[in-house]
């Protein structure tokens, strides 16, 4: 007990003498931590101030051909086009005019409905002025349903849907024909060898009519549907910019200002203490 007792009376003595050592330090250049600070929140508003204003916005779209995957896979060379500044190629891929693809900053795509709805998915565009946001929006529409890969099959679900519909209308024009047959009782005769009647109940060829007609109303339905790409909802602008946030801005000048102050603290401190 005895011989550890200097021990931590030492230890206590140095964290004191540390404690007043810090305080002092503080004190010495509280000016200069002060001066960091306010030059940190000067330029982080300064930044908010004169950097480009951005808005973000968002459409939904849904197709049963392409998938949340194939939608990025396609939108994935842009983000190196935007980055890049090649606004001529940007606005060739969107056909949109150059000025206005230069003011396109971001292109993302995301999942929507949270999976519930794999058929669509969100595209968010943040762009510098949203007057280019309905150009946008048909560029974007057209530049998928342009696909090769699109085009392809909607071509072929088309030609699908015509040879059914072909085939329904042949088959009612022969139910169409045969009810009338029917109707007129020229299926019901005899023959010299016997009877000969055809018995069938009209009843029925007016349901298989009717169903028939029902189908081909649907086919021509999805028909009129068969489109690679369907709109959910457009772009919206918003008047509020997405960034920069001055308070954002703030407190990172506030912090990087405090960080820098501290360190020239702490720099000028190690030199007083080297030179003494």
């Amino acid at each position: 007990m005895d011989t550890n007792s200097p021990q931590f009376n030492n230890d206590e003595i140095d964290l004191k003498d540390l404690l007043k050592k810090i305080i002092r330090a503080l004190e010495r250049g509280t000016k200069t931590v002060i001066l960091s600070v306010v030059l940190g929140a000067v330029l982080g508003l300064a930044y908010f101030f004169y950097s480009t204003t951005k808005y973000s916005s968002s459409m939904v779209i849904s197709s049963d051909i392409l998938v949340l995957s194939n939608i990025q896979a396609l939108f994935e060379p842009f983000e190196d086009l935007i980055e890049d500044g090649d606004t001529l190629v940007l606005a060739e891929r969107l056909n949109v005019d150059p000025a206005d693809a230069a003011k396109l900053k971001k292109l993302e795509v995301e999942e929507v409905f949270d999976g519930e709805n794999p058929s669509y998915c969100e595209i968010i565009a943040t762009v510098t002025d949203n007057s280019v946001l309905p150009q946008l929006q048909d560029g974007i529409l057209a530049f998928l349903e342009n696909n090769e890969f699109v085009k392809r099959r909607v071509a072929i679900r088309e030609a699908k849907y015509n040879v059914l519909i072909d085939k329904i209308d042949k088959d009612i024009r022969g139910i169409d024909s045969l009810k009338t047959r029917v109707q007129g009782n020229s299926l019901f005769g005899s023959s010299s060898s016997g009877s000969n009647i055809l018995m069938m109940e009209p009843a029925n060829l007016f349901r298989v009519s009717l169903e028939m007609a029902e189908k081909r109303q649907d086919l021509l339905g999805q028909l009129d549907l068969n489109e690679s790409i369907e709109l959910f909802r457009g772009f919206t602008p918003s008047s509020k910019p997405s960034s920069p946030s001055w308070i954002i801005c703030l407190v990172t000048g506030l912090a990087g200002g405090l960080i820098i102050g501290f360190a020239i603290l702490f720099f000028k401190e190690m030199d007083r203490y080297v030179r003494s």
